[in-house]
């Protein structure tokens, strides 16, 4: 019962915060509050599809957000970032943002 109410608190964190970082680093560490690989492994499946949407579907700010998050603070091997990247979503994502920036260095020259 204790690991049910610790998992019900726990989605209602992941999934309501826009603190990114947090959200990754509560994936990271959720096998080891939980104790059980199976809902640890559901749970992290369903932390990196809700990432996964959010960089899709977020404007630029809030992508580098979630894709900093991603790079910043995942364990290594994660195969989100991997999968992001080769989202046609993402890759022009992050095209725009190289673009964006590579105007701000000009402007700064300038």
């Amino acid at each position: 019962m204790q690991r049910l109410k610790m998992t019900q608190a726990i989605l209602g964190d992941i999934f309501t915060d826009t603190i990114y970082e947090r959200t990754v680093a509560m994936k990271s560490i959720i096998y080891e509050i939980l104790n059980d690989e199976k809902i640890a492994n559901k749970i992290s499946s369903m932390v990196d599809a809700h990432l996964s949407k959010t960089a899709k579907e977020s404007d630029l700010t809030q992508f580098n957000k979630v894709l900093s998050a991603i790079e910043n603070y995942s364990k290594p091997g994660n195969t989100l970032l991997e999968n992001l990247k080769t989202s046609d979503i993402v890759i022009s994502k992050l095209n725009k943002t190289q673009m964006a920036k590579r105007k701000e260095r000009e402007a700064l020259i300038t």
